[in-house]
């Protein structure tokens, strides 16, 4: 597999150069970390994930919600940079991609 073929076969750099959603089959973001869920929607309404698996480490769910909750956010975040090594002179500014990776780490590691 090249380096520009997603696992699905797809050209990573030709979706990212056209900015759009691939087919996701995904509750589309964003998504937020609430104690041991994840919820989509701006109130919280649909879970997509439980991080409740049997355990009482608390700070563990709770990292976990938040790995995912940020999943979008990374997926987009990533998508960027990948466009922006593929085709330098049509993507976003630098800057632009370095503020979204940072943002959606700072939410990975719960720091937002």
């Amino acid at each position: 597999m090249s380096s520009s073929q997603s696992q699905n076969g797809g050209d990573v750099s030709s979706q990212a150069a056209t900015n759009a959603e691939p087919s996701a089959s995904f509750t589309p973001g964003p998504w937020h970390a609430m104690t041991d869920a994840v919820y989509s929607g701006s109130r919280g309404q649909n879970i997509v994930a439980s991080t409740d698996v049997g355990t009482t480490n608390w700070g563990g769910r709770n990292a976990n919600a938040r790995l995912i909750a940020a999943a979008p956010d990374l997926l987009h975040a990533l998508r960027l940079c990948v466009q922006r090594i593929a085709h330098p002179n049509l993507s976003p500014d630098a800057n632009v991609v370095l503020e979204r990776a940072v943002a959606a780490l700072a939410k990975a590691e719960g720091r937002s």
